[in-house]
């Protein structure tokens, strides 16, 4: 059974996806229970980061990328995202292959993110998270599908499952250093038999960053992820800034820049655009795809997208955002390496999306004590 079901569709699936996702959704209502009955420990914990992010203000003698209004920082996430119809027109390398064409229906995501302090002090903070992602393709008349890739995903669902740490040292009260290294299990995990050197993918990125005043920070460095769908290394820009008391902005240049309005102190309007990218591993059993057994489905896409943040009662916050995907890229290469070579080309049309998420952050009335707290120590 789908984990989003048009009621209106009749529309069958293989057992082995079935088993695979009924337990995966058995573990994450289980987490999720746990959270929604236990949040305190986690947000009180997790506070004097959280409202140094979000009001700009540093402990005496330190510095941070955060700016005064930024948005809020999220302990636990729970997002829905919806793709819409679009088609993949499939062109390959491979004389034993057929060019294709395919209609996506709907492409339904799901994505839960928890983050966990470890280290809260007023130099150092080391924060874990955990992210757990499912892609599920809906193709039109999926009988039909004369391409092994789409026939792949119509039949087994994509999967992220990640753990990152990351890290922020307060050098002085004008420097700082950002760090994060992240390892997930990306693809399609429906397989007997799970080599995990192939799913498994690492992003490590680092930043040296100064603190000019409460309104503005900036932070250069390199890292290195899958955000073009390929491993890339590239240099990047962390600039946030506050204008005045209604606009500013946050980025993460050249893979995000977001224009911030301030509605209320309530409600945040934002503007702008994200580059959202990945790479899945699959495992293909019909022939001559199954001669290469580190296949890599890589996704890169350009968001356009604007986005409404409002409170729904002090630490509970909900956003939706539409807008308009346009894709980088969606090919297949032989494996997981720097070689930007694709054994099928996809061109794939562009289309709408719409989003919407439940998010906790910081109760308003720990958020001020764990500030008092953290400017004296």
């Amino acid at each position: 059974m789908y984990l989003y079901q048009d009621l209106h569709m009749d529309k069958q699936t293989s057992l082995a996806k079935s088993g695979n996702d009924l337990l995966s959704r058995k573990w994450l209502l289980a987490l999720l229970l746990w959270i929604l009955t236990n949040p305190l420990p986690l947000l009180a914990q997790s506070d004097s980061l959280n409202q140094q992010i979000n009001t700009g203000k540093d402990p005496v003698g330190t510095a941070s990328p955060s700016v005064e209004g930024g948005r809020k920082s999220k302990a636990l996430s729970i997002r829905y995202n919806v793709i819409t119809q679009y088609t993949i027109q499939s062109t390959p390398h491979l004389p034993e292959l057929s060019a294709s064409s395919a209609e996506v229906r709907r492409l339904n995501e799901f994505e839960l993110k928890l983050r966990v302090p470890l280290i809260l002090k007023p130099r150092n903070k080391l924060i874990l998270g955990f992210t757990y992602k499912l892609e599920e393709y809906n193709f039109k008349d999926p009988e039909s599908l004369d391409s092994d890739i789409d026939t792949n995903l119509e039949d087994k669902n994509l999967h992220v499952l990640a753990m990152d740490l990351n890290l922020l040292t307060s050098l002085n009260d004008r420097n700082y250093f950002l760090g994060r290294v992240r390892a997930s299990l990306n693809g399609d995990y429906a397989t007997n038999d799970f080599p995990i050197t192939h799913y498994t993918k690492f992003m490590l990125t680092a930043a040296y960053g100064w603190k000019f005043n409460p309104q503005h920070a900036l932070a250069v460095g390199l890292s290195f992820n899958y955000t073009l769908g390929r491993p890339s290394i590239y240099p990047i820009v962390i600039w946030n800034k506050t204008i005045n008391q209604k606009w500013g902005f946050e980025s993460i240049l050249p893979a995000r820049f977001m224009l911030r309005y301030g509605l209320s102190p309530r409600s945040i309007l934002l503007l702008g655009y994200e580059i959202d990218g990945n790479s899945y591993h699959l495992t293909v059993n019909q022939p001559p795809l199954s001669g290469f057994p580190a296949l890599e489905l890589r996704r890169s896409d350009l968001l356009t997208k604007i986005t409404l943040e409002q409170e729904l009662y002090d630490f509970l916050w909900f956003s939706i955002d539409t807008g308009y995907r346009y894709n980088i890229n969606f090919d297949l290469a032989k494996d997981n390496s720097f070689n930007n070579e694709p054994i099928v080309s996809n061109e794939v049309s562009g289309s709408l999306f719409f989003n919407i998420s439940l998010f906790i952050v910081p109760p308003k009335k720990l958020a001020t004590k764990y500030l008092k707290d953290a400017d004296i120590n």
